[in-house]
């Protein structure tokens, strides 16, 4: 809830803005990173993180991305291409 009142309009001015910034900050090796990520195989070499592997919620998130992949591969498929937008 905000104090402010905001119209849809400027909540979606707002988004369109906030997707050109990241499409204009994210460099080819981390929307590779991301898609690797998406792709339940992430290579964090890319983004000079291998240590990240071994976090506890990264392990997590990648054994949700594989169950998506296994049990829902319709919407898994329908990620990547929202992805794949985003990025540009």
């Amino acid at each position: 809830m905000t104090k402010t009142p905001v119209t849809l309009n400027e909540l979606l001015l707002t988004r369109k803005k906030v997707v050109t910034d990241i499409q204009s900050r994210l460099g080819e090796d981390a929307k590779r990173f991301l898609v690797s990520l998406h792709d339940g195989a992430p290579d964090f070499d890319i983004i000079d993180r291998p240590q990240a592997a071994n976090l506890p919620a990264v392990r997590w998130k990648i054994l949700n991305i594989k169950k998506l992949m296994t049990e829902n591969p319709e919407k898994h498929a329908e990620q990547l291409t929202q992805l794949e937008e985003l990025l540009g």
